[in-house]
């Protein structure tokens, strides 16, 4: 009874429905959680309208916002969550697709409030920041759904209440034709979120209780078979071209001090490809060198993960540590004088620093102000009518109002914190940034105007590295081409797929990718894990026959005739898995794995490496830890404990197991001396 009581509770009761796809939709409806946002709901959809956008227009969230704009600024109200690398305005559009025929905008035509589309839409955009506190990225991501769904009322006077299930199906089928696969899965589960929210707040003249039957997984997009060649091409294409990694020490080397600016950013394009940091973390990194563990000597960054986690460290690997140490010293010097500004600007607050310019309550002229920015007088006159700052007077001679002049040049500089850790709330401030550097910096024509100081921003780096028309890359700009004879493109995330796909072909377990990656789910680790299925199966298999990976599959194949060897492996070794200590053969799509978890109890599919150190080091680790268990197993069975003798069985296979992997792996490097150095 106990137990059904349970099954019951947890949802784990046997459904009568015959139809699974059916089944699972009326599954995922029990398991919704209601967002409601109307106090009361009428029976009458035009009725929650009406009190949605009242409800709406009342609501504080993004602050103050005009109501009746067709673009939202709510640069403001983001700011306190926003990188100091995302330096660009938080902006929401309340408009269609952009039809090619619109030329000269970047935004489409506004929505039609003829039947209230575009007030439902703020409305539900303001309640869900209001409620669930959603940033302008995801805001922007239902807004592209509501576009989809606004083409398809178009029959209707786009009357959102007249949306029905045979309308959103349209809606999805036209997302699927125009999008990739990877965006049609993410587009279509806000088109699911949409539909859930309007029968939530009774919007719809029927109930949509609408799930997507033909939706592929987001998490199940992209993978192919083994020998897919269509998924190994964009594979690669996740990856710096040829020659591109060489591209790059090249123009760290090459490039001189003398060039400023440039030399900051080969510097952090350098650490990009030694860390694997995403971009934003490679921003937001404190101005501290490469801490040095004592006793170890590992050198380690503290850096700001992102999404507001707390500061963690990025452990080095030997070769990487030694040049990163070098790059974050060169870096500390290049950027001084910008924290400097910036430390000085935090300790007067108003006040902005014009060295050697003598400043009268009366005002300045603008020659002693050209002078002084080095302009000539059409560049001064430009500069400050840029800024809104009238001159009295004529020509050179015009005087500028001195506090006109502070206010404008000192809002210039970043004033907000570069990282803010959720919860704790603690806050890195640009003075204590390591990207800290003064405007206008990095462009080839203006000055750099050095009494305001901003981040770096991601654009920056992609300018760098990508360029754009009218800009040139640094490999176009120093000549550095690919074997084509064409200047290189890369992109800042080419690194960290290229770093985390070198660590997974030398054997780096998944655990250990998340922890060095900075993630918190291991499978994030296969949208980074370019070594195809089928590579890893060639890869066991040639080890095998080499001696290279031992295990009881390489004791069958030692044994066996040399014309059947490569039968038996091409039957036995159909998957690789990376495991703690070796790698598994079993086929998980075949069967579960009887010894799930305890691959050193028996199991006939678990292998290992003759000369991994890191693999050594996690079996010695297993052992200690086996040791340990067995002793307290050996405890309580003098002391009587019920099934304590099992406990000691079990842990002593495990560790005999161990002990024998161990002891071949000892015994092979003997015979081999040279194996496993490092």
């Amino acid at each position: 009874m106990w137990w059904s009581e349970f099954r019951k509770r947890a949802g784990m009761h046997r459904s009568t429905d015959r139809n699974p796809r059916k089944r699972t939709s009326s599954i995922r409806r029990v398991e919704h959680r209601k967002v409601r946002y109307l106090d009361v709901l009428h029976d009458n959809c035009h009725l929650n309208v009406e009190a949605l956008i009242e409800r709406g227009k009342r609501s504080a969230a993004f602050g103050t916002v005009d109501w009746t704009s067709v673009t939202w600024d709510v640069t403001e109200s983001e700011q306190p969550s926003m990188r100091g690398h995302k330096q660009r305005n938080a902006n929401l559009h309340y408009t269609q697709h952009l039809r090619t025929e619109i030329t000269g905008s970047r935004i489409g035509k506004p929505f039609s409030n003829k039947n209230g589309f575009a007030d439902v839409v703020k409305a539900i955009i303001r309640l869900r920041r209001e409620i669930g506190g959603q940033g302008v990225n995801n805001q922007n991501e239902l807004l592209i759904g509501f576009r989809y769904i606004y083409d398809t009322l178009r029959g209707v006077q786009h009357d959102l209440t007249r949306l029905t299930r045979e309308r959103l199906d349209t809606a999805a089928r036209e997302i699927v034709a125009r999008e990739t696969e990877l965006s049609a899965a993410k587009r279509i589960e806000k088109l699911e979120e949409i539909a859930r929210l309007l029968d939530d707040n009774g919007i719809c003249r029927v109930s949509l209780r609408w799930h997507c039957s033909f939706r592929k997984p987001a998490n199940q997009v992209g993978k192919g078979r083994l020998d897919d060649s269509e998924v190994e091409l964009a594979n690669q294409a996740k990856l710096p071209a040829d020659g591109l990694i060489a591209a790059i020490a090249h123009l760290y080397h090459l490039i001189p001090k003398s060039e400023r600016a440039d030399r900051i950013r080969i510097c952090f394009v350098a650490l990009l490809v030694i860390t694997g940091f995403r971009i934003g973390e490679l921003l937001t990194l404190p101005a501290n060198p490469v801490a040095t563990e004592d006793g170890t000597g590992r050198r380690s960054l503290q850096y700001y993960p992102e999404k507001g986690a707390p500061p963690q460290l990025k452990w080095l690997m030997t070769a990487s540590g030694e040049i990163a140490d070098a790059i974050i010293e060169e870096l500390l010097a290049l950027t001084a004088d910008a924290r400097e500004m910036a430390a000085w600007l935090d300790e007067h607050p108003g006040m902005v620093k014009l060295q050697g310019l003598e400043l009268d309550a009366r005002g300045i002229s603008v020659r002693a102000f050209a002078e002084y920015m080095n302009f000539n007088r059409p560049e001064a006159m430009q500069f400050l009518r840029a800024r809104r700052i009238d001159a009295q007077g004529r020509g050179l001679e015009a005087i500028v109002q001195v506090e006109r002049l502070i206010a404008e040049l000192r809002s210039e500089s970043y004033a907000h914190p570069v990282n803010v850790v959720k919860n704790s709330g603690a806050k890195l401030m640009l003075r204590d940034a390591l990207a800290c550097v003064f405007k206008s910096q990095f462009h080839r024509t203006r000055p750099t105007l050095e009494y305001a100081v901003v981040p770096v921003s991601e654009q920056q780096i992609y300018d760098f590295i990508a360029g754009k028309e009218g800009k040139e890359s640094c490999f176009e700009r120093y000549n550095v081409q690919a074997s084509d004879g064409k200047p290189f493109q890369a992109s800042s995330h080419q690194f960290r797929h290229w770093l985390n796909d070198l660590l997974d072909k030398g054997g780096l377990s998944d655990l250990e990718q998340a922890v060095h990656f900075g993630r918190r789910n291991v499978k994030d680790n296969r949208a980074y894990q370019h070594m195809m299925p089928r590579q890893r199966v060639e890869k066991a298999r040639a080890d095998l026959m080499n001696g290279h990976l031992r295990g009881p599959v390489a004791d069958i194949v030692k044994r066996a005739p040399v014309d059947r060897q490569q039968i038996i492996l091409e039957a036995r070794v159909q998957a690789v898995h990376v495991v703690p200590g070796g790698a598994c053969f079993h086929p998980f799509s075949q069967s579960p794995c009887p010894h799930q978890m305890a691959c050193k109890s028996g199991c006939g599919d678990f292998h290992w490496v003759d000369d991994d150190p890191v693999q050594d080091q996690e079996l010695e680790y297993e052992r200690q830890v086996l040791e340990t268990a067995l002793d307290t197993a050996k405890r309580e069975l003098e002391e009587g404990t019920y099934g304590a003798d099992s406990w000691v069985q079990h842990q002593s296979e495990k560790l005999e197991k161990v002990n024998s992997i161990l002891a071949d792996v000892r015994a092979q490097r003997e015979r081999s001396p040279g194996a496993g150095s490092t």
